[in-house]
């Protein structure tokens, strides 16, 4: 069986963290709409369910987004990795020299 393409496997990656977050953010606003005397109880600092859970949903985002950009697999392309302006005329029409680009 042959391995999926970069971008099909980063998008069933980013899918599957997406679930999980909505999974949070679904029990986040099911409280608030259903039992919102539960969003009052104070757990910590004085600061109430609803906030604290708001303010981890918050960072919830950037560290999953953290894992999806480190997470994703790499993309291989034609193009030059140093952003090198040249092309060689082999690529064109089969010559032996290079032409430069001039910008």
């Amino acid at each position: 069986m042959s391995r999926p393409h970069p971008s099909d496997a980063n998008a069933r990656f980013g899918l599957k963290l997406f679930l999980v977050y909505t999974v949070f953010y679904a029990g986040f606003v099911l409280v608030s709409a259903f039992a919102a005397q539960w969003s009052e109880w104070e757990l910590w600092g004085g600061l109430n369910l609803a906030v604290l859970w708001g303010f981890a949903l918050i960072g919830m985002a950037f560290v999953l987004a953290l894992i999806y950009g480190l997470g994703c697999q790499a993309e291989l392309s034609d193009q030059p990795a140093d952003g090198d302006s040249r092309v060689s005329a082999t690529e064109v029409d089969g010559a032996e020299e290079t032409d430069e680009v001039q910008a």
